[in-house]
This record gives structure tokens, sequence and C-alpha cells, in this order.
């Protein structure tokens, strides 16, 4: 058997289990101390990811999960702006809303004295 071919589960130990806290920890799963213990940390951050990938939360990780865990993540889509607008155009409008509103509401305060 090869690495990430194991069905493993609680009360594992080995490679297969210290590669499978690396993937979880790299991917941002608290799988507590990566030692090759399949222990209770290991168990919720498993169950976490299968959740996540829409796979039975069973805890055990077959072919399925295995398969999941080594799937290429796809890219993040980079955000673009047109050439001419900058970021700060972008939000300058709703700034500007918002003080009016706020002196609008200061005005209405006032008036009321």
């Amino acid at each position: 058997m090869h690495l990430g071919e194991a069905q493993i589960s609680v009360g594992s130990q080995g490679g297969d289990v210290k590669r499978l806290q690396e993937i979880l920890s790299g991917g941002g799963y608290n799988v507590g101390q990566i030692d090759g213990i399949f222990g209770p940390q290991t168990l919720a951050a498993v169950k976490s990811f299968q959740v996540s990938k829409s796979i039975l939360a069973d805890g055990i990780v077959g072919p399925q999960t295995w398969a999941a865990l080594f799937a290429p993540q796809a890219p993040k889509e980079p955000v673009y702006l047109p050439a001419q607008q900058s970021a700060s155009s972008i939000f300058e409008p709703k700034i500007i809303m918002v003080i009016g509103a706020a002196l609008v509401g200061l005005l209405l305060i006032s008036a009321r004295k």
C-alpha cells in the first residue's frame, strides 16, 4: 500500500496519519500536534474537512477523503479594476454619503431643540 491509500481512523498511528495531519494543518484545520497519532483533535479536523467537501462526516479517512485531500485546489480568482478606476474612487462616494447622512441627522436633532 502507498501513502494515502490506507483507511485510517481514531487510534491509527504512523506515516499516513502524520501526512494526513500535515495536509489538514496546511489547509487551516487544527489537528493539534502533528505526531502521527489519530486522536480526538485529528478526528475533529477530519470531520470538519469532510463536511466542507460534502463527504459523509464519519471521521474515517478512506478513498473518498484521501481523494479530496489530494485534489488540486482551484486558484482564487484575482480581482481586476478598470484602468481608470482606483480602489479609493470605488469607496469615495459611499464615504461621502455616510458623512452626509450623519450631518443631516445632526441638523435634524439640533432643529428639534
